[in-house]
């Protein structure tokens, strides 16, 4: 199974530091982009976090490869430490556990998907966390990796292992479409 992890278009908060996380004019254009890069590839599913931005990106997604859109909190963004980030001050108690858990949770139940080929849209640092187990690495292993705004990786999950064959693909974006120094706000 293929699966396409695919991180949201840019939002305010990826340029500014406490910025709302609603996607930016270039974020619509990115994930404009993205979809039709994506479109003459068989999907048969698309998940998705239910925050906004990602669901945004799996909606136009979706335009071009009307397949079932899945919606789930389960994908929703990480805690930056689990990914080997600094610790946020003000984060809730416990914070930590149930990001981590949850994110363990979600990757046993995508190694018992029964698709092809599924675009996964969620964040970046559930992205980085799944990428490494991918790997069978560290969490940090991917800590300083650049996921960018409407990138895409691609996981080959079979039976007995996993492999990663693409990661933060950004060759549908135009130069100017790019985001330079995208900020992670978990």
């Amino acid at each position: 199974m293929n699966i396409y992890l695919i991180r949201h278009g840019e939002t305010e908060a990826n340029l500014v530091v406490n910025a709302s996380p609603v996607l930016t004019e270039k974020g619509m254009k990115q994930i404009n982009a993205l979809a039709k890069r994506l479109k003459d590839i068989k999907i048969d599913a698309i998940v998705s976090s239910n925050q906004e931005r990602a669901l945004l990106t799996a909606k136009e997604i979706q335009k071009h490869n009307p397949v079932e859109l899945v919606v789930t909190e389960e994908l929703q963004e990480i805690y930056r430490l689990i990914i080997g980030g600094k610790p946020k001050e003000g984060t809730r108690p416990n914070r930590f556990e149930e990001d981590k858990a949850r994110a363990e949770d979600y990757w046993k139940k995508m190694s018992e998907w029964k698709y092809e080929n599924v675009a996964v849209v969620c964040h970046g640092n559930i992205i980085k966390f799944l990428l490494s187990k991918a790997m069978d690495a560290p969490l940090n292993y991917f800590n300083t990796a650049r996921i960018d705004p409407a990138s895409i990786s691609i996981i080959n999950l079979g039976k007995d292992k996993s492999k990663i064959s693409v990661v933060n693909d950004t060759a549908h974006l135009s130069e100017e479409l790019l985001t330079k120094d995208s900020i992670y706000v978990e």
